[in-house]
């Protein structure tokens, strides 16, 4: 390098003294903002060029200099990440949301720092607390209404979610894949007649929306009602999706529902090979059992209990 990090400092301050005279203000006055935007443009530039290190000194430096500023206790946080500092990193993120708690990207940044650490719950919590402060900014923003009810969907907080769906079909209301999750909420809630009503709006706008056609078939399926329709829906959703577990186990339990049990074996085992999935396992489980293999049901509801121990109904069926 040309010049040493002393003199650029220097430099820096030198110039920015000479803006602040040209803009009127008073020199003296303005000193411990020249300071520490000449140690934030030197972090800036250190940082660019790799040496984190020596950038994390600059950004201290600011930070002693303007302690309330949010950008450089996001800086601070993103320099200790580099160096895998994650807890000081944390401690930094927290000052900047707390010095602009409408500044959304530290919020994400922190939520994603949970995420390298491990630590799920908090970083579905900040994540969740960081959709929500967007809402309030841009209450018309459908992908951030998209993400925060999936979200909720995904934590099983059907009430919450369902109020945000409901708000974005005002919003969107040809929104094929709103009125698929409204379905599915409301299946989760037992409303299931409204449920079927939602996955059919979904369809009357793309008839060949393969997730709204498994899920309606599923649900008939799961009501033992309409099962010609049913296996109609799930085999059309196949065409498009035929290696899509999920529509294959569908159809198997349409046609344990119809007493077929040797194809709803067949197209349950082939699910059951692509996919580790409670649901499926259980599914297995019950057709085995329907055809008098007591040991095979045995063993594939432990395999469903062994990845969600909450299915009580399926501890049930092992009593």
């Amino acid at each position: 390098m040309l010049f040493c990090r002393f003199h650029l400092v220097i430099i820096i301050s030198v110039l920015w003294s000479l803006i602040l005279q040209r803009e009127g203000f008073c020199l003296f006055e303005k000193k411990k903002q020249v300071r520490c935007l000449a140690h934030f443009l030197t972090a800036s530039i250190l940082n660019y060029s790799g040496n984190t290190e020596a950038a994390l000194e600059e950004y201290r430096h600011c930070s002693k200099l303007d302690f309330r500023s949010p950008k450089i206790h996001l800086n601070l946080a993103s320099s200790y990440i580099k160096l895998d500092r994650f807890k000081e990193a944390e401690e930094e993120l927290k000052i900047a949301i707390e010095s602009a708690p409408e500044d959304l990207e530290p919020r994400l940044i922190l939520s994603l720092l949970y995420i390298l650490q491990g630590k799920e719950k908090e970083a579905q919590a900040t994540y969740q607390q960081t959709l929500e402060k967007a809402l309030e900014v841009q209450p018309e923003n459908i992908e951030i209404h998209r993400s925060l009810g999936r979200l909720y969907y995904q934590q099983k907080k059907y009430d919450q979610a369902l109020r945000v769906y409901r708000m974005m079909s005002e919003i969107s209301p040809q929104d094929k894949e709103i009125h698929l999750f409204l379905g599915l909420i409301l299946d989760e809630k037992g409303q299931r007649e409204s449920a079927i009503e939602e996955f059919k709006k979904a369809l009357s706008i793309d008839p060949d929306f393969s997730d709204a056609l498994n899920s309606l078939g599923y649900l008939y399926a799961e009501e033992g009602i309409n099962l010609d329709e049913a296996e109609f829906l799930i085999k059309k959703a196949l065409e498009f999706e035929p290696d899509n577990p999920a529509y294959i186990d569908s159809l198997g339990w349409v046609y344990f529902k119809k007493g077929r049990i040797e194809e709803a074996i067949q197209y349950l085992e082939e699910a059951a090979g692509m996919l580790a999935d409670p649901v499926i396992f259980d599914h297995l489980g019950d057709a085995y059992f329907k055809q008098g293999q007591t040991e095979k049901a045995r063993e594939w509801w432990k395999k469903s209990l062994d990845l969600d121990p909450e299915q009580e109904k399926v501890r049930e069926k092992l009593k």
